[in-house]
């Protein structure tokens, strides 16, 4: 039966299976939003910067789109990409502290916690209301919108290594790769796919909060969630259109970060080259997301 934006289901009285939707959402989330911090920082990093960005879940969202894509395809599947967002989720781990300037920049870092910390917690509520409403944890939009059936099938094939008609035909399949790389963490492939709708939209505030520095923290924290509940994207959002919702973060991403590469002190050809980093890595995400129309957008 359907109803509302979520798809009822018999079985979603018993408690135990409704926990169980609740903690693969979740944990989904967590995880993409996690691993896409510490990727997109140290790739950030690596551009020479040596504090925070509210820009690195984008970019690290960019790439982990990219590597799931080129992962999955491996003899393991799923399983693959798991291990290879695992690797280079540790890997960057590992690597930034050497990288960023803790000693004189904790207090700055603390600061960045206490804004983002509850920008984070508010935004995830949010983007929890359709299910709050509907009380049940299950596909957004299959009153609105019909096309996650075919996005849940193509993932299904990813995760045996079969073919259909969107992987023949070129689709963009970086999400689908990666909600099959969550699957293997035990959620079902709905819960990873709705665990990665919140994670876009939590990072979309999060990279909103770049654009507002000038602010105090209340207004800053306000006006990062005006922008990433915006009426177009919270109305994406409640269809389930997961490849909208990517491209808009890929493109406020981008814009921001062309503003502060425009900002930045000259430096040596290496350096400025560099700089531009961030802002391929999530060119190859909108193109992995969205296709070559996403590549539009940054251009535009």
């Amino acid at each position: 039966m359907l109803g509302g934006t979520i798809l009822q289901s018999p079985t979603a009285a018993d408690p135990r299976i409704y926990a169980r939707r609740v903690l693969g959402t979740y944990a989904c989330f967590v995880v993409v939003l996690g691993c896409a911090a510490l990727v997109g920082q140290a790739i950030l990093a690596l551009t020479g910067r040596r504090t925070w960005s509210w820009l690195a879940p984008a970019v690290g969202l960019a790439a982990i789109l990219a590597l799931s894509w080129a992962t999955v395809r491996l003899p393991g599947e799923g399983l693959d990409a798991l291990i290879a967002i695992t690797v280079a989720t540790a890997a960057a781990a590992f690597c930034l502290p050497g990288r960023l300037e803790l000693p004189g920049r904790r207090d700055e870092l603390a600061r960045a916690f206490r804004l983002g910390a509850p920008l984070v917690l508010v935004a995830a509520l949010a983007a929890s209301l359709p299910f709050i409403v509907e009380m049940r944890f299950g596909i957004l939009g299959t009153g609105l919108n019909p096309d996650m059936s075919q996005h849940l099938l193509a993932v299904e094939q990813l995760a045996v290594g079969g073919t259909e008609r969107l992987i023949s035909g070129g689709y963009p399949l970086g999400p689908h790769a990666l909600v099959t790389a969550l699957a293997e963490l035990g959620p079902s492939t709905v819960h990873a796919f709705d665990g990665l709708m919140i994670a876009v939209a939590v990072a979309t505030c999060l990279a909103a909060l770049a654009a507002l520095e000038r602010l105090a923290p209340g207004r800053r924290l306000a006006g990062a969630l005006v922008v990433g509940f915006a009426y177009l994207l919270a109305s994406n959002y409640v269809q389930g259109a997961f490849k909208e919702a990517l491209e808009a973060l890929f493109l406020l991403a981008f814009a921001i970060g062309l503003g502060e590469l425009a900002g930045a002190p000259a430096g040596t050809a290496l350096r400025r080259a560099l700089r531009g980093l961030p802002l391929a890595v999530l060119a190859i995400g909108a193109a992995y997301a969205y296709s070559f129309p996403g590549l539009l957008w940054l251009g535009g």
